[in-house]
């Protein structure tokens, strides 16, 4: 029996509150304004969360390194959490190899006081785009009133 589904009508990052601020040449920068959804029984923001920022940063990092023609998916993902985090979190990811098969990038993920919180390391497997991928949510800046 085959269940069909409709594509959801936001992301997980965008239901978390995830949102991606610059995108340069093999550089990110994403910041989570977490919902009450996103913390942990503790009060703190979740560490499922802070992974999904960290490979957000990391991911866009790794595309805006490739180009148009090929994108990545994400094969690996290490993450030391540091310190519980509290608040609005900012990522920042830059690649440090970008290689015909694979993408490594470097993250860090700091709390509103600018402490570490998570310090990552995601790898990427670099695939050609085709014309039946996916459309990516748009998870850039909104004009919703906060900065």
């Amino acid at each position: 029996m085959t269940v069909e589904q409709s594509p959801p009508s936001v992301s997980l990052p965008e239901w978390l509150g995830i949102e991606v601020l610059e995108s340069s040449a093999g550089a990110a920068v994403a910041r989570l304004r977490p919902r009450p959804e996103a913390h942990n029984y503790r009060g703190v923001v979740a560490g499922g969360s802070l992974a999904t920022l960290a490979d957000v940063a990391m991911a866009v990092a790794a595309n805006s390194a490739l180009g148009s023609e090929r994108w990545s998916i994400t094969s690996g993902l290490e993450l030391h959490y540091l310190r519980p985090a509290r608040g609005v979190v900012t990522a920042y990811a830059r690649a440090v190899h970008t290689g015909r098969t694979r993408v490594v990038v470097e993250g860090s993920l700091t709390d509103e006081a600018g402490k570490a919180v998570v310090q990552a390391l995601g790898t990427f497997v670099v695939v050609e785009a085709t014309e039946t991928d996916h459309v990516a949510p748009d998870l850039s800046v909104r004009t919703d009133g906060h900065d």
